[in-house]
This record gives C-alpha cells, structure tokens and sequence, in this order.
C-alpha cells in the first residue's frame, strides 16, 4: 500500500520510472531499442507526477514529456552508437544514462509543478 504522503509517492514514482528505465537500458541487445520501451515509462511517469500534484494531464503535458524524451533519446543516441560493441560496460554506461536522464525529467517536472503552484498562490 502507498503511503498517503504526496512526497513519498512522488519519490516512489520517479525513482520507480528511473529504475525500470535503466533496467530496459542495460538488458536491451538491440541498439536503439530502449528507446521506444522507455519513452512510455517516462510519459506515464510524468501523467503520474501531474495527478499527485492536483495538475490536470493535457495535450500540452503529454507533448512536453514526450519532447523531453525524444531530446534523451538524441542524447543517448552518441553514447549507444559508440558503446553498443563493449557488452559489459556498455550495458551499464546505458543504463546510467537511461535512469539518470528519467530521475532529472522527473525531479524537474516536479520542481515545474511547485513552481507553478508556488506562482498561482501568490497572484
């Protein structure tokens, strides 16, 4: 059962995400492959981080996290195309990659979302 804590949900969600991401990251063989496993993992993540957040899941939303994993997938592509030949450490080099750019994408969707709180209340 998940604490009713908004704050332990919201790191459970994005360390959950940035673990799976990085799972599928070092056991996917072909090159390039991760990528479309890990872009939903990322999306449902952030449609996760929005509800706990009371923020409505958009058209807009959708494309933003959609956008921030086309631009890991353009940032892993050099790490992948240089590193797919070495099977040990380049298995884990991309699963870093993977689950470090999912916890950023998470930890700033969620500074985006108390920003965005923190403004509305003030005005």
């Amino acid at each position: 059962m998940l604490a009713a804590d908004p704050e332990a949900i919201t790191h459970a969600v994005v360390h959950g995400a940035s673990s799976l991401s990085a799972v599928i990251a070092a056991s996917t063989v072909v090159p390039g492959s991760d990528a479309v496993l890990i872009m939903p993992i990322q999306v449902a993540m952030v449609v996760c981080l929005a509800k706990i957040h009371g923020r409505e899941v958009s058209s807009s939303l959708l494309r933003s996290a959609a956008t921030a994993s086309v631009g890991q997938i353009l940032g892993k592509g050099l790490s992948r195309t240089l590193l797919r030949y070495i099977p040990g450490p380049g298995n884990l080099i991309r699963a870093s990659v993977a689950g470090g750019v999912t916890e950023v994408l998470g930890w700033a969707t969620v500074a985006d979302f108390r920003a965005e709180k923190g403004s509305a209340r003030s005005n």
